[in-house]
């Protein structure tokens, strides 16, 4: 809360002193569940966990700042980013060290659907919102706009590797986790045609690259269509 409110505050004095622009961070977790198409930046929010809510009050302030004083902002809200070593708290980390390391996967929602994004393509989202030289106010959908399961990502990861990974399922601790949205991605049509950017990888290809960063080794292509 600290960094995604204070730490906020604080970058938009420093960008008004220094007349620069703010890129924000912020997370596709601000939305409301939806079931009903990808979804777009002027979809409801409505953040169900603490870190989302505090992410949305980064971007209300980021509002603020632009309204009132004229700081230029671009928010990107980044989907399911996953790449090499990957802190375990988020769920393609852990998915990640398990598999690597051999230890049982333990799924609580693997029919639960996310968008799920390499860092690379994350990066270069980054990286073009910061050579844009319009300066406003704007935000941004980053995903590879593709619903897939917690269980396919899995599987993907299964195929990349070559093996069967040992997985075992355990209650979701409350009924938001068991009543967990069907489909969860982004439309990321805003971007694409204000910034030019589009993801590079897809699952696979993203799963294989991170794996090769890790030093892990893969099935390759090749090997596969054989």
């Amino acid at each position: 809360m600290a960094i995604n409110v204070q730490g906020v505050q604080q970058a938009l004095t420093a960008c008004a002193r220094q007349d620069a622009t703010l890129i924000f961070i912020s997370t596709s977790g601000v939305y409301a569940p939806l079931d009903v198409h990808a979804l777009r930046e002027d979809d409801p929010i409505e953040p169900p966990r603490a870190y989302g809510e505090s992410k949305y009050i980064g971007e209300r302030l980021c509002r603020a700042w632009w309204t009132e004083q004229s700081v230029p902002v671009k928010i990107l809200r980044l989907f399911n980013v996953y790449g090499a070593y990957q802190s375990a708290d988020l769920l393609p980390g852990y998915v990640l060290q398990q598999a690597v390391s051999g230890e049982p996967i333990a799924l609580k929602t693997p029919q639960a659907q996310r968008d799920f994004l390499h860092a690379d393509d994350a990066a270069r989202a980054i990286l073009s919102a910061c050579a844009q030289s319009w300066e406003g106010f704007d935000l941004f959908n980053v995903g590879e706009g593709v619903s897939r399961s917690v269980a396919e990502f899995v599987e993907t990861l299964e195929r990349v590797m070559g093996r069967a990974l040992p997985q075992e399922r355990q209650p979701a601790d409350d009924a938001n986790e068991q009543d967990e949205v069907s489909q969860f991605r982004a439309d990321i049509t805003r971007i694409h045609n204000a910034l030019g950017w589009s993801p590079s990888l897809d699952l696979e290809a993203g799963l294989r690259r991170t794996l090769q960063q890790m030093g892990v080794e893969t099935v390759e292509e090749s090997e596969e269509a054989d």
